[in-house]
Order: C-alpha cells, then structure tokens, then sequence
C-alpha cells in the first residue's frame, strides 16, 4: 500500500463512518427532532459520493477523482418499550471508479465478479451487516457486528505480511464497538429535544477520535415544513486535533492537519424522523505529514459532494 493509497483509504473510511453518517441524519415529528421508526420499517438508502483529491508529493502535483454510490439496506429490528430501536445496516452494493496519474480504475459490485486490489475494502463489506441500538435523541447505547466487519476487510485486504498489524489496529480504532457508537451518533447529530419551529436552529459540537481525530460543529436550520417533509439547511466545519496520536500504516506514522466545512440541506419525513434526502458540499485543506522510512509533508485539498436519498 503506497503512500497515495494510505493516505486515500484513511478518507474512505472515515467517508463510510462520517461522510455518509448524512444519508442517516434524521428529523422528527412537528414541534421535537427525533427518530419515530417502526418495527418492520425498512429504507433502502443510496449514497453517491463525488471526491476531487490534490496533492503534492515530493514536488510532484497530483490530482485523483473518486467516484462511488454506496446503497445500504436498513431494517428496524425491534422498538423497545423505552423507545430505543434496533436497527440493522446491511452493506448492499458499492461501486467505485477512480481517476489518477496511475490511471482509470473501476469497480461494480453488482457486475465484476473479481475485486481488484484498489477496491479490496469496499468490496469486502458488501453483503456485511452490524447492528445498533439508538435513541430516539440520537445516542447510540449498544453496537453488535463490527468485528465482523473487520474480518471481513481483512480477509480481502491484499497487504504484505509486514503491513498486516498495523492494519489490523487501524480497522479496530474505526470499527470498535465505543468508536462505532461515536461515529453512529453523529448521524444522528441533527437530533434535539428541544421544541424546534420554522426559523430555529441549534447546534451540535462533537470530538471524534480515530484514524483521523477531529472536532466537527454543525448547525442545523428549520427552514420550512411542507406536506409531511421537514426542510433543514446545515452547515459544518471540521477541525482535526492538533494533539491526536499519530497513524500508524504501512510502517508509516501519519499525522493530519486539516481544516474543512461543508453546507447542504436536507429534506426529513416528519412522520418516522428518516430523511429522504440529502445534498451536501464539503471543502477540506491542511497537511498530511508522513514519518517513517520516507518523511514527508504532503498539501492536500479536497472537495467532496455528498448527494443522498431514501429509494421508493
């Protein structure tokens, strides 16, 4: 796994666990913000995902493009009697196409038998599942599956032998069952109890820890209610942590200093708190500095549209 690469799959993880924590950002019924599911209740949700990547590599600029849709099944297992649901995430497809100085790459779950090596992480989650318990505020309180998710990267995942540990411990910082709550929670961010009416907004300010650390803020708006359909405009801004461990990958220490935001809105069914679609455009820019055999400081922008929505 080359420098380029590690650095790209750190964003890919932190897109399935955060970027497309909007395609679960829900709302709720008129007068409160939160989640109403039902027992039985299903939404197939599909993700599309459009990054722009440039870097400066020993002098050298890069540009990589990302294309990828990721269409997710969620299924509500069970309403418990103080009201948390339990609902489970099943990986359905994913399709991934890249464009870089190292060439055009491409990747459909749904119609290439073989997963070639770019793709090996996505690939491996199709078909996996994990569960969690939320709230109906948004706090997540019990996640089940997420070992199960990383055996399954890591049964596909194409590294030397000598990279192996390190990977392991990097899937494990994402995939551990407190990393999990943390991350599903901030899907849920847009979660209030307070009275909200048209015109307010409220704000949700968390600190995530992983492979990349990071404060985010985000600010919700209520900007319309229309034919059982809550219209909320969101802007973010995300700030990694000056004092975060480093990365460890590929015998590479990995530190970040990034800075981002992002605005979008989002369209919100009022009667079950799901959202049925999404659209946000994020900017991020800082330095990714790399120690180890090779050190290095790497400039780095990214502009990333997120665009989500519950399929019929």
């Amino acid at each position: 796994m080359n420098i380029q690469n590690s650095v790209w799959y750190v964003l890919f993880i932190g897109l399935l666990l955060s970027g497309c924590a909007s395609s679960k950002q829900s709302g709720g019924k008129d007068g409160g913000m939160q989640l109403n599911v039902k027992k039985g209740d299903s939404f197939t949700v599909e993700s599309f995902i459009q990054q722009d990547i440039a870097q400066e590599i020993m002098g050298m600029k890069q540009e990589q493009k990302t294309q990828t849709k990721i269409t997710s099944l969620y299924e509500v297992l069970d309403v418990m009697q103080d009201g948390n649901m339990k609902i489970k995430q099943t990986y359905k497809s994913m399709m991934i196409s890249s464009e870089s100085m190292a060439g055009n790459m491409s990747y459909d779950s749904e119609k290439d038998e073989e997963v070639p090596d770019f793709a090996q992480a996505q690939g491996a989650l199709v078909g996996q599942s994990y569960t969690f318990t939320v709230t109906p505020t948004g706090k997540v309180v019990a996640v089940e599956g997420g070992d199960k998710l990383i055996e399954a990267i890591m049964a596909n995942l194409n590294v030397d032998d000598d990279q192996k540990e390190a990977a392991q411990k990097s899937l494990e910082a994402e995939y551990g069952e407190e990393k999990l709550k943390s991350d599903i929670s901030t899907m849920f961010s847009v979660y209030t109890s307070k009275t909200v009416k048209v015109g307010d907004s409220w704000t949700s300010k968390e600190r995530k820890k992983g492979m990349m650390s990071f404060d985010m803020e985000q600010n919700f708006t209520l900007t319309e209610i229309k034919d059982g359909i809550a219209y909320i405009d969101v802007e973010s801004k995300l700030n990694s942590l000056e004092d975060a461990e480093p990365t460890e990958m590929g015998g590479m220490m990995i530190e970040y200093n990034i800075k981002g935001n992002s605005k979008g809105k989002m369209q919100v069914d009022t009667n079950t708190g799901w959202i049925i679609f999404n659209s946000q455009n994020q900017d991020m820019g800082g330095d990714v500095n790399i120690s180890g055999p090779q050190t290095m400081s790497i400039p780095m922008t990214v502009k990333m549209q997120t665009i989500t929505k519950t399929l019929e």
